[in-house]
Formats: structure tokens, sequence, C-alpha cells
């Protein structure tokens, strides 16, 4: 509910914030860029923060506007100093937009008492970020377990995948896509240097570099979730080159300004199709967020085909994978449980430090090991709960890049089979193919059976 409030609000006062700052065609055209940004309908519908870091950059856009509705007098800081903390309670990333805004202010021709507020907002907000950072922040960021996963999630100068992630990362669920995204992003900075709009690169294009440079220097990750708060600099970039481009066309077609803008706009459109590639079906590739709109049928099979295997009351083990147990615990929690606590019994299981934790490193699992302890007794049936494959997961990593430990298929097996037994249960949702193909080739070379629950669902009957 609050990312969808989030998304519904940002939208407005994006719009009349921009349409303050610069008048003329960048509103509408930067508000439409950033209602089809596919991220931002994605997590709409989920409980992340990513929508609010959006959310507030727009505020920090709105406060822009107020402080030059007000002359940047000493009543609007009065406001602008508490927004500012409020932004920062908020969002992690708010910080460096903030920064830019007082940047802005400060190259603005405004009076030497104003500078004042400028260093008194600085040293407010700095402060709040530093202690929120101690209390919140540093222990997530000194983690040895996100240091691992975000490895490989920065720019090196000298490695062009970096850059190209960067580029991936601000551009890809811009409509359109990375190319004509950035063909536009950059349009627009020239179209701003060229009318020396000083201001409107300050608040749009210093919060691209400033992310930038933070990911050189390794204190700030690249990821198109964590990039997102920069979708509305992005936007507005892009519409300045948008709205250059039909500029020069309507220069070209005296008379026909609504005509030329509405080509440009045509032609934006049209990059959106351009930009399929492969089989991807048309209405994915014209609207990428359209594939969340599968989400909620797979999420219903997987919960039918879960509840149809529970009900049946089958006393066959189940065997559930390491990346799959918290989607299993979700699933089957609607069953009632006797003598058994399911989540006492999970909570450790799946902590860092567990061999049975999805993501855990290679070092952390010895094979073999029947591990009896993960191992949960519900009336007749067992749970086995599947030892990890040693592929944490890493930011940008393909998955043809993770090969799961040697014998680690072969040791899940065993497990199945140790007591003698010849049928069971795989449940292996939220696993890759570098996980589940493995075991499936494994039980195909043991003359075991094997077959979907249903063929959309990674719920299989296993027999001899």
């Amino acid at each position: 509910m609050i990312s969808l409030i989030a998304s519904l609000l940002l939208l407005p006062v994006f719009f009349l914030s921009v349409r303050f700052l610069r008048p003329g065609w960048t509103a509408p055209i930067a508000t439409a860029l950033l209602a089809l940004h596919s991220g931002l309908i994605i997590y709409a519908g989920m409980f992340k923060q990513y929508e609010t870091d959006v959310l507030v950059t727009t505020l920090v856009f709105a406060m822009a506007a107020f402080l030059k509705r007000r002359n940047f007098g000493s009543a609007a800081w009065w406001i602008i100093l508490p927004a500012g903390c409020l932004c920062i309670l908020l969002s992690q990333p708010a910080i460096i937009m903030l920064c830019c805004l007082l940047v802005r202010s400060f190259f603005a021709p405004v009076p030497v008492s104003v500078w004042r507020w400028i260093a008194l907002c600085g040293l407010a907000w700095l402060t709040l970020e530093g202690i929120l950072y101690v209390h919140l922040y540093a222990t997530v960021a000194a983690s040895p377990y996100m240091r691992s996963f975000w490895t490989d999630s920065y720019v090196r100068v000298g490695d062009t995948s970096g850059w190209l992630h960067a580029m991936h990362s601000l551009f890809d669920e811009s409509p359109g896509g990375a190319i004509p995204g950035l063909v536009l992003a950059l349009l627009g900075t020239a179209a701003i240097f060229a009318g020396k709009e000083r201001s409107s690169f300050i608040l749009a294009g210093l919060p691209v570099l400033g992310v930038i440079v933070l990911a050189i220097l390794h204190l700030y990750p690249v990821a198109p979730r964590v990039w997102m708060f920069l979708s509305p600099p992005v936007a507005f970039l892009a519409a300045i080159g948008a709205e250059s481009v039909g500029a020069k066309a309507a220069r070209l077609l005296p008379g026909y300004t609504r005509l030329a803008f509405t080509a440009v706009l045509a032609l934006v459109c049209g990059a959106v199709v351009l930009s399929m590639h492969g089989r991807t079906q048309l209405l994915n590739s014209v609207f990428p967020a359209a594939r969340i709109l599968r989400y909620p049928v797979t999420a219903a099979k997987v919960r039918r085909t879960v509840h149809t295997l529970l009900a049946k009351k089958s006393c066959d083990p189940i065997y559930v994978a390491a990346r799959a147990a918290p989607s299993w615990y979700f699933y089957a929690s609607a069953e009632p449980l006797e003598g058994a606590d399911r989540y006492a019994f999970l909570e450790p299981v799946m902590r860092r430090n567990s061999p049975a934790f999805g993501d855990a490193e290679q070092v952390a699992v010895h094979l073999p090991n029947l591990a009896p302890q993960f191992d949960l007794r519900v009336g007749c049936r067992e749970e086995v709960y599947g030892l990890a494959s040693g592929t944490p997961y890493r930011n940008f990593l393909p998955q043809e890049g993770r090969i799961s430990l040697p014998g680690w298929e072969q040791n899940e097996i065993d497990r199945m089979l140790a007591p003698g037994r010849s049928g069971f249960f795989l449940y292996l949702e939220s696993t890759g193919p570098f996980e589940s193909q493995p075991l499936l080739d494994e039980l195909t070379k043991r003359h075991f059976r094997y077959w979907a629950l249903d063929p959309s669902v990674s719920v299989f009957r296993v027999d001899r």
C-alpha cells in the first residue's frame, strides 16, 4: 500500500515541480517518461522502499521549485530545513539529492544571508544522515555477506562492464530501453549547456555524476533498483532532449509547433517498438512492466499446487531446496501442524551462517553430509531441507556463471534415499536451472522417474 500511494503521488508532484522550474513541454514529456518507467510500475505493487526513494526525489524537485518561487527567502528555508530531514528519514539516497539542492541554491543569485541557511541545512542533514548510518546502515555495510553480494557491482575506471552496468541501471527500464534513453539524456545535457541552464544541470545531471563517482569509490553499488531514485532526474534530462529536438523540428516547420512535438513523441514511442529483441512478445517489449502481470498467476499456481500436495496427507517425504525454503514456508503455513513448529525450526536453518542458507558460501558447506539436523517431521511426513549448492547470488552475475559444488547433487539425492525411500516430492521453486537441473539429471542417472505436478510449477513427484 505504501509503495502504491508513493507511486500515485510522485507523478503530480513531479509534473507541477518541473512545470514551474522549466516552463514549456518539459513537464508533460518528463512526466510521461516517468509514468512509463517499468521499474516504477513493478515496484508499485511490492513492499519495497524503491518507490519511496523516487517520491522523495520528486519532493526535492518540489523543494527546488518552492525555493525559486519564494526567491530563496528565509521564510522558505524554515520549511526546507525540516522537509529535508523528513526526506532523509524516508529515503537513504535522499542526501545525494539534497546536497545537489544546496549546491543549486549556492549558485543561485541570492544574498549572502542565504548562505547561512545553506550551511545550516547542510550541517543538520549530514548530521542526521550520520546518525542514521551509525545506528542503521553501518552494520549492513560491514556485513561480509552484503559485501560479497555487491562485490561486482561497482564501476572500475578501466573496466567497460562496470560502465555498461551503470548505463543499463540508468536507462534500461526507461521507455524504449537503454539506447533511446541515453541518447535523449545526452541531447538534454547538450541543450542545458547550450542554454547555460546551470540550475537545471545541478538538479538533474549532478546527482547522476555524484552517484557514478560514489560507485567508482565503492561507496554506492550499481543496480537498477538502487539507482531508481535517479529516474526523475534522468526523465528530466531526456525530456529536455526531446523538447530540444521538437524545437528544432518546429523551426523547420513554421506554424506547426504542435505537429513537430507530436512527431518527436511518436519517434520516442517508435523507439520503444524498435527496442524489441529476440522472441520477446510485443506487449512485453513495448511495455516491459507487463511481466509483473504474470506474477500473480504464477504465485496462485504455486499456492494451489502446494495446498493440493499437502491436502493429500501423504507420508512421502518432501525435499525443499535451500533457496526454496522461504517460499515453502509461506505457502505451507496454511497447513495446521500438530507437535511441530516450522517457524522455530527454520529460523536457525535459514541464518546466513547455516549451510542450508540458500546463498551460503562454498566454505560453509561440507560434503558429504546427510545433515539429519535439517529434517523436520510433520506428522508421518518428513520435510528434508536442502543444503546450499555453494552458488551465492552476486549482483550482475548471470545464472550461467554459477556452478554448484562438486558432488552437491549426489549428496542431496543420497539424503532423500538414505532411509531406503523409493518415492518423494521435490520442491524447487525459486531455484535456478544451475541448481534444479543437476538434481533432475542425477535422478535420471539413478533411473528414477519424475514429473511436475503442474507444468508451470517446479514441484515434482519422484518414483523408481
